[in-house]
């Protein structure tokens, strides 16, 4: 389904290792994978080399698919399942549509359901607030979907994400340990991990399957069998 003419946009770090894995043996018939950081902060930057990338993203013919790992609202979804939004808003109620044609062919490619997205501008870590969140009647939640819909208005995107926690689970606070520009800093994560270790297994157990589901799908859209 993807081609060398498409791009894969996927937050930097174990999530696009995890899809290069997954792509590593059909070389020169990958998309082209571009990294992206943590909450898609370029997408709202003004400097040059945003402009310049997004300058390009507008004029890419191309499909683009969104991927990586996302957090439950609903108790639907549980760690490990695949899921692909009709669309994608924000808390403070702006809502952007995936290109539908691009959408339903990786549905039935997958057989993954349909869902509504909701970007936060923080990683959503107490259960009760992912209840409270999927009371608006969103069912996945990440930090990137909505901001890049929306900085590329007319574009054929979709967005394909994995489960890596449920509603039911408390994660670590991660807010002291991702700096303005999306990257996680070392030393900042390990000690919130550490203050509250049992959040912190849930949050490595979950990823990990996670992120071996992610590299399944990226194998799957991109028609290998490797």
């Amino acid at each position: 389904m993807l081609t060398p003419e498409d791009i894969i946009l996927v937050p930097r770090g174990a999530e696009h290792s995890s899809i290069r894995r997954g792509l590593r043996n059909i070389g020169d018939l990958a998309p082209q994978i571009i990294p992206i950081n943590l909450g898609a902060p370029e997408f709202l930057d003004s400097s040059p080399v945003s402009r310049q990338s997004l300058e390009f993203l507008n004029k890419f013919t191309g499909k683009i698919v969104i991927m990586g790992l996302a957090g439950s609202l609903s108790d639907r979804y549980r760690i490990g399942d695949g899921v692909i939004y009709q669309g994608c808003g924000t808390e403070k109620g702006d809502y952007w549509q995936c290109e539908p044609e691009i959408t339903a062919e990786i549905a039935q490619l997958t057989g993954y359901s349909l869902v509504k997205g909701l970007t936060s501008d923080r990683l959503i870590s107490r259960s009760e607030e992912k209840r409270r969140l999927g009371q608006g009647g969103y069912e996945v939640v990440d930090m990137e979907g909505a901001r890049i819909l929306a900085a590329l208005p007319g574009q054929k995107v979709a967005i394909v994400r994995v489960i890596s926690d449920e509603v039911t689970q408390d994660l670590p606070d991660l807010a002291p340990a991702i700096d303005n520009q999306g990257q996680l800093l070392p030393l900042p994560l390990a000690r919130q991990m550490l203050i509250r270790p049992v959040p912190a297994f849930h949050l490595i157990q979950g990823s990990l399957k996670g992120l071996s589901v992610l590299t399944q799908v990226a194998r799957k859209l991109c028609g290998s069998n490797f």
